[in-house]
């Protein structure tokens, strides 16, 4: 039996954190395959109370890392096959797992569309899944607070992964989740956001760094509790 371990950190996530957790475990099952949930509270006691009143597991951290940080951190609690990055505040349709992880398998690494209302995004960086070779070939997400993950798909191209090539598989036609509208997001915080100076700052480190070669990191990770 295979592993994909669903990776969610979680930051004022109170309104989002059971939907989010409800659409994992609905998924349509895999032949030969099983799914693990790996929930991150990243530093904040309303998401880790609305989890513990409903009994379900998690790992914290005390103080707040940031979504990359904790991704790392949750990767690191144990081997998978496969590692499907997903935000808290987002709702997967029944065939997302399905779909991605066999694309994850083929190219290495496999992004995902939304959709809001009638409006279809094509794949985004941001909802990825990757076989653990790819994750040893790159060491794992940098540990900034934004720009991390198309950090991450930038250097899966480097070491010759066919980002365009998954991109455009016609599986990847239709959406696989609901995005969810989040004013906390990354997107729209205004100290990490689009047109932020941290953001532009972020981006310029990581452009530098991969033009060094600098394509595989060392993840820096935090100790959770449970």
């Amino acid at each position: 039996m295979k592993t994909c371990a669903v990776i969610i950190a979680a930051y004022h996530a109170h309104r989002t954190i059971l939907p989010c957790i409800r659409s994992v475990m609905a998924q349509r099952p895999m032949a030969g395959w099983k799914y693990e949930i790996r929930i991150g509270v990243d530093g904040c006691a309303g998401t880790a109370a609305i989890l513990q009143r409903n009994h379900i597991k998690f790992w914290a951290s005390p103080v707040n890392v940031g979504t990359y940080v904790m991704a790392n951190s949750l990767i690191a609690l144990g081997p998978a096959d496969v590692y499907a990055r997903f935000d808290a505040d987002d709702y997967m349709l029944p065939t997302y797992l399905q779909t991605v992880i066999p694309l994850a398998l083929q190219y290495g690494m496999a992004q995902a569309g939304y959709r809001v209302g009638r409006l279809y995004s094509k794949p985004r960086v941001g909802q990825v899944s990757m076989t653990s070779e790819t994750l040893d070939k790159l060491g794992g997400f940098a540990e900034y607070r934004c720009h991390c993950d198309r950090d991450l798909s930038r250097r899966a191209a480097l070491i010759g992964i066919d980002i365009r090539g998954m991109r455009h598989d016609k599986r990847l036609a239709l959406p696989l989740f609901i995005k969810g509208v989040n004013r906390d997001s990354l997107t729209h915080n205004f100290k990490v956001g689009c047109g932020s100076k941290y953001r532009k700052k972020v981006r310029a480190i990581l452009t530098e760094r991969r033009a060094a070669g600098q394509l595989k990191i060392i993840p820096q990770t935090t100790e959770l509790k449970q």
